[in-house]
């Protein structure tokens, strides 16, 4: 049933935003109701200081993307999948863990966990929807990062990146204004993390 679940989407670099100090409103405030009842609150607090949800970094996605594993396979556009047949790892066929051009129905998007997730049971990192990662853009060499910062970072691609530059490593520009407003796009997500006190 979770397949018809489907990313959130169309996100502006501040709705992202937005909607992480809401998420974090809520969890504060109710960690606050919870403890005063005696009971712990909904995420780690610690003398006097609460965890929170942000945007990843990069680095963060990049490694919870490829598995968070080292020694298994880290290299390549692909993240490893557990092989059922052979009690391993192996790389997979991009459509076995991608959402890639449209759907049946003609939509963009698919539900979430319709694919193979990684060794650590994450889905969906590489196609379906772009992802925001807390970053500003810049032309990165291997020794120093060059070129002009511009926008911020999508990772990931989404379904219409094309199938001969999209995995893991694949970074987009994305730049927080557009001519009419506050730029988006209906390929354009977020996954969150929870920073411990």
């Amino acid at each position: 049933r979770g397949r018809l679940v489907l990313p959130a989407t169309d996100l502006s670099w501040y709705d992202a935003q937005e909607s992480l100090r809401q998420l974090n409103t809520y969890v504060i405030e109710e960690g606050n109701r919870r403890i005063k009842k005696g009971a712990p609150p909904l995420i780690p607090w610690e003398q006097g200081s609460t965890g929170f949800f942000r945007l990843p970094t990069e680095g963060e996605w990049e490694f919870a993307a490829r598995g968070g594993r080292r020694g298994i396979v880290t290299k390549g556009p692909l993240h490893s999948v557990f092989d059922e047949s052979s009690g391993g790892y192996r790389i997979p066929g991009l459509k076995e863990i991608a959402n890639m051009g449209k759907t049946r129905q003609g939509a963009t998007v698919a539900g979430v966990g319709g694919h193979k997730p990684n060794v650590i049971g994450i889905y969906d990192t590489v196609g379906n929807a772009s992802e925001w990662v807390h970053g500003l853009f810049g032309l990165i060499r291997p020794d120093r990062e060059h070129g002009a910062s511009g926008g911020m970072v999508l990772r990931g691609g989404n379904s219409l990146t094309p199938e001969t530059i999209i995995g893991i490593a694949h970074r987009q520009e994305m730049p927080p204004f557009a001519v009419d407003g506050e730029a988006k796009s209906n390929l354009t997500g977020m996954r969150v993390i929870l920073t411990s006190p």
